[in-house]
């Protein structure tokens, strides 16, 4: 081993238009300290004749036939020299210092085991390929920042669960520990697989985005039907969900992950894909007829190279999305298979920005069907998100946020969507608190990812018990606490501390859970439910705990009595059915019956206070 050399490893296959472009700017890089190894993997089309003429110093791999992306780069492994070894793809183009950026850090960091640079989209100027991919508890990968706008919220270095195999720089005495790529994963996921057991090992990825490359996306697997991605994709994924976990999370993922295997195989036999259905049956089946090969690689794994439990890994490495994320990438996937075409009148506000027809008219009504649907379940999944939009028009109704105001909002959840709402309207300033470390990262992320830079600086999350809130006295002039009472145990310690942060005549909104006495009697056992699920302490009469807060300070301004549960399903029915209009519903004017009759009789699931600070 070489110190200091980098070995950069190179597959192609049939790849001589990329290899003209990415090996002259390899060469061009300021980081010298290199070698080069491509593995041609069966090519007909000149790259042999074309590396041998214009690159003979290059180390060349010939293989008779296409071997795969995984033992082709562990042939490249093999012959390496270098102290780093460079995974990277031959449809890519590299920028000037991307190299020497990347060597620089790793060299610096003994626990830093890989690292990998920004990769923008080579067709599509101004947007990322993607920052690399987070682990979901269903056991697909997030992708995050799939082809987003390079607009610069995401210049900040982020430990990923996953790179990217168009170019990922790794130690090579980390490749000795944890193992090359495995053999049995001819393309797809090999890189997720190599990452996992990078982070098993006790080692972390790094994303760095001062170093830049550019990438041409489906380079290569666009001459590959998606019928064959498809196979390689869910066999690799299933077979490193079985290596990988440990087995109290495996029985965990595992199921669920088949289940929405089964949805998608489901899915493609409708819009009339049988062969991209057959393929992900055929991966099922493949893990089950290897499963005691999988095994014995997971005994390895597991026993062998992990230095670090799930529930250490877990905190960073996971990354849940909603489900709309599932659709999103389910549409994508269609459209790589060309079930959609082009349409004459595309729109810049549609999917992709692009309009998709079925090319087959049988599917046109389930294609009109499935499209509204997907467009009124992004409108449900916001709503949802702010926990009902009511709650937070209520907020905005009652506590007048004005540009001067200092704003807490308690309890901000996974989300942040009332701090990140509230910073969209001009106030000054506005921070999120919650007890979960997790959430407070993940509302922390969305407001970067939905708020333009200048905004962002306007609003905080922080982690923080409502019983002992980190700020000095008088600090904030408007407050709320939505579903967060009821949540603690001393919840008068909370009033106290509540009282105390803010300010003289500033405004205060509680929402809580009405006790069983004043809850409509078909809504107590869904109220029971709820309290199982998400350790309901308390249960509020609104008179009894507004003289709570009157004895601590405050005034009581007004007491709204509302529903919670009515109004989730009146979101349902008139957002996620696509023949439901959403403007003249019966259905919606039915429900909003329900809601106004629970208001005049004092009988809801929640209501709220709106309190003034004396």
């Amino acid at each position: 081993m070489k110190k200091g050399l980098v070995s950069i490893i190179i597959v192609n296959w049939n790849g001589k238009d990329h290899l003209e472009k990415c090996i002259p700017s390899v060469l061009k890089n300021s980081y010298q300290n290199f070698e080069i190894i491509v593995i041609d993997n069966g090519s007909t089309d000149g790259s042999i004749e074309y590396l041998r003429l214009n690159f003979s110093f290059i180390k060349l791999i010939r293989n008779k036939s296409n071997l795969g992306f995984a033992e082709a780069n562990n042939q490249g492994i093999d012959s390496a020299r270098g102290e780093y070894v460079l995974f990277l793809n031959n449809d890519t183009k590299v920028e000037k210092n991307f190299l020497s950026i990347l060597v620089t850090r790793l060299s610096k960091d003994d626990k830093m085991g890989a690292c990998q640079p920004k990769i923008l989209h080579w067709e599509k100027p101004g947007k990322l390929d993607s920052i690399g991919s987070f682990l979901m508890s269903s056991g697909f990968l997030y992708h995050f920042g799939f082809e987003a706008n390079d607009t610069g919220k995401l210049n900040k270095e982020i430990k990923l669960f996953s790179g990217k195999g168009s170019c990922l720089l790794i130690k090579k005495l980390v490749l000795d520990e944890i193992g090359n790529f495995d053999k049995d994963f001819f393309a797809y996921f090999e890189e997720t697989d190599l990452c996992w057991r990078l982070w098993l090992a006790g080692y972390y990825l790094l994303y760095i985005p001062s170093s830049v490359i550019h990438h041409k996306t489906w380079g290569t697997s666009r001459r590959l039907t998606l019928g064959f991605v498809t196979y390689h994709s869910f066999k690799n994924r299933i077979s490193s969900l079985i290596t990988n976990l440990e087995i109290v999370n495996l029985a965990k993922i595992l199921p669920w992950h088949l289940l929405i295997c089964f949805f998608i195989a489901l899915s493609y036999l409708i819009w009339g894909k049988p062969q991209n259905s057959l393929a992900i049956m055929k991966a099922i089946y493949w893990n089950v007829k290897n499963l005691k090969h999988t095994l014995k690689k997971r005994t390895i794994v597991q026993e062998k190279i992990r230095r670090l439990p799930d529930s250490k890994l877990f905190p960073i490495i996971l990354k849940d999305s909603n489900i709309s994320y599932y659709w999103y990438i389910l549409r994508y996937s269609f459209i790589r298979s060309k079930v959609f075409k082009k349409s004459r009148d595309s729109s810049e506000n549609s999917f992709l920005s692009l309009k998709y027809r079925p090319k087959k008219p049988i599917f046109n009504k389930s294609y009109a069907f499935f499209d509204t649907s997907y467009n009124n379940f992004k409108t449900l999944n916001y709503h949802l998100e702010n926990w009902q939009i009511g709650y937070l028009k209520r907020i905005f109704e009652n506590l007048k946020l004005t540009k001067d105001d200092v704003f807490l909002d308690i309890g901000s959840g996974g989300y942040g969507w009332v701090v990140i709402e509230t910073v969209r309207s001009g106030v000054k300033q506005s921070v999120g608190i919650d007890i979960s470390d997790p959430l407070v990262k993940r509302a922390s992320e969305m407001a970067i990812d939905t708020l333009p830079v200048g905004e962002v600086k306007r609003c905080r999350f922080i982690p923080a018990d409502v019983q002992k809130l980190p700020f000095r006295n008088s600090t904030f002039n408007k407050v709320s606490a939505v579903a967060v009472l009821e949540h603690v145990k001393n919840f008068k310690k909370a009033v106290d501390e509540i009282r105390r942060v803010t300010k003289k005549d500033g405004l205060v909104y509680i929402c809580v859970p009405n006790s069983y006495e004043n809850t409509p009697l078909l809504m107590k056992f869904i109220n029971h439910l709820n309290d199982e699920k998400v350790e309901h302490f308390h249960h509020f009469d609104p008179y009894q705990l507004a003289k709570v807060f009157e004895k601590n300070g405050f005034l009581v301004k007004n007491l709204i009595f509302h529903a919670h549960d009515i109004k989730l399903l009146q979101w349902l029915v008139t957002y996620l059915i696509p023949f439901v209009n959403r403007n003249n519903s019966k259905i919606w004017w039915f429900f909003e019956r329900i809601d106004n009759l629970q208001s005049k009789y004092k009988k809801s699931m929640n209501f709220s206070l709106v309190l003034r600070r004396l």
